[in-house]
């Protein structure tokens, strides 16, 4: 028997339980399969029990799938993580390898050029500059990338910035390479300065340059086709021994000859052109300009003469002097060009003076024949004299034989 409250095991005959003191109750061993409430609590027991097993299975099944579920969940973490990191890592290498490619491209002289003629075919000057200045100066020795340069500016109509490039290009290697070696010839510079100087109205640095290129035939062609065309001046420039005039031509019509005669250079400031003019004696250069209807000026044109005017040999007349019983004609060689005068009294003749053909009649008497040669150029020669003596037949000079030798001799 058990006590009541502890559940102690009691002696037989004990009223009090050895173990916790209190009264034992008396009373008979309880049998529980013999109570009917045993088998129901039993059975409420065992069907929560089975519940209970029931809701442990589900919640081991759940929590399995969510392990599960966690497992693919922190996979996929991972998975993503990965791509994460690797797609960052690609960014990084491809902008690294951006930089390294654009460091290698701006370092670069023949990727700046072929960018700089790319924008230029496509009409987009203001990006091709900047290319072509990169690639200027990445190789200062190249023309190419400072004629595109020139060429862009030249373009935007930037004609001021496109001359000063072109001015300084040709002082930097004109005197270095011929006109047609190197990569861009020089003679290209020359073309486009040309033409920006036409643009820019600078007419005035067109004649300069052509100027002082006139040793220069290829440089002196160009420029000269800018200009207003130089007038021709005749006849030719040399020595002449006769007066001389001149004459000055336009090569066409409303433009406007200024000219000089002393050697300076002319302007619009100078004798202005209205006709043929003639030269004074000596040494004498004539220099002349053609000026359109905007003042522009030609190169000058020029010819140096000298005129050295020439008196003619005293003329030849015959018979010589001497005495005659007859009148003779006395004949006079005039050159070509000439005029003869003549006078009876002694006195030097000019051009007021009777004037022979190349024949004069022998006067009676004791005579001076005084005949001089006038030429073109105004001058005279000197003068050639003759003293004749004309008497009848009348006088005897002896025999006939004697009279005859006597007018042969004075012949």
């Amino acid at each position: 028997m058990k006590c009541s409250y502890c559940g102690h095991e009691l002696r037989v005959g004990s009223v009090y339980c050895e173990n916790c003191g209190k009264e034992a109750q008396i009373v008979p061993d309880y049998v529980p399969e013999e109570d009917p409430l045993y088998w129901v609590e039993k059975e409420e027991e065992e069907r929560k029990q089975k519940e209970q097993e029931e809701r442990d299975k589900k919640e081991e099944i759940i929590k399995n799938e969510n392990k599960k579920d966690g497992i693919r969940k922190n996979r996929k973490k991972k998975i993503r993580l990965f791509f994460i990191i690797l797609f960052v890592m690609v960014c990084v290498g491809t902008i690294t390898g951006s930089f390294l490619v654009k460091g290698k491209r701006d370092n670069s002289y023949t990727y700046q050029m072929k960018k700089a003629y790319l924008y230029h075919d496509e009409g987009n000057y203001e990006k091709s500059l900047q290319y072509a200045k990169k690639a200027g100066d990445l190789n200062l020795e190249k023309r190419d990338p400072v004629y595109l340069i020139a060429d862009n500016y030249y373009q935007m109509e930037r004609y001021g910035e496109c001359i000063s490039v072109l001015e300084e290009a040709i002082n930097k290697y004109s005197d270095k390479d011929g006109l047609n070696e190197g990569d861009v010839p020089i003679l290209k510079f020359y073309e486009l300065l040309l033409s920006a100087y036409g643009q820019n109205g600078d007419y005035d640095k067109i004649r300069n340059l052509a100027i002082e290129n006139m040793d220069d035939e290829e440089v002196f062609k160009l420029a000269d086709s800018y200009l207003t065309r130089p007038p021709e001046i005749l006849p030719e420039g040399g020595t002449y021994n006769e007066a001389l005039t001149v004459s000055i031509t336009a090569p066409k019509n409303g433009y406007y000859i200024y000219y000089t005669i002393d050697g300076t250079e002319p302007d619009t400031a100078s004798l202005r052109y209205t006709g043929p003019f003639e030269l004074p004696e000596g040494k004498t250069m004539v220099s002349a300009v053609c000026a359109d209807k905007k003042g522009n000026l030609s190169i000058p044109a020029q010819e140096s003469y000298e005129v050295d005017l020439v008196a003619p040999d005293p003329p030849l007349v015959s018979p010589q002097s001497g005495l005659f019983h007859e009148k003779e004609e006395i004949i006079v060689t005039i050159p070509d060009g000439c005029r003869a005068y003549y006078t009876w009294d002694g006195s030097i003749p000019d051009d007021t003076s009777e004037e022979t053909d190349g024949t004069i009649e022998m006067m009676e008497g004791n005579n001076i024949l005084s005949v001089i040669l006038l030429n073109e150029n105004g001058l005279y020669s000197k003068v050639t004299t003759r003293s004749y003596t004309c008497v009848n037949k009348q006088y005897d000079f002896g025999t006939d034989k004697e009279g005859k030798e006597e007018k042969k001799k004075n012949r």
